[in-house]
């Protein structure tokens, strides 16, 4: 509810000092709980938000995906989807296009 606020109040009057905080602060928070609802979060708030919180949020989807787990790891990939921006199609692009299918479809 509050990151569409923002957006809504970014899209019309411009993303201000005290939106960007309270983005930040919601971006920084999010992942501890849940790194999908993080991703969730940051693409809510707007594109412009995306660029304070990239670093913070990014590094917390990329050492999930370093985890063993691959069910964690599928829900870090749905985060990072999630997020919007394709800056991890590093990550992404090699799943989506290599030869294992199981992989592939599992994506």
């Amino acid at each position: 509810m509050i990151a569409g606020a923002l957006a809504e109040r970014n899209s019309t009057h411009g993303i201000s000092e005290q939106d960007i905080r309270a983005g930040v602060k919601m971006a920084d928070m999010a992942p501890k709980l849940d790194l999908v609802f993080a991703g969730e979060l940051t693409r809510l708030c707007g594109p412009s938000f995306w660029n304070e919180v990239r670093k913070s949020v990014g590094e917390h989807c990329r050492a999930g995906h370093r985890f063993p787990d691959w069910n964690y790891r599928q829900c870090v990939i749905a985060a990072m989807l999630a997020t919007g921006p394709d800056d991890f199609r590093d990550l992404i692009l090699p799943l989506l296009s290599g030869k294992d299918q199981q992989v592939r479809h599992g994506t």
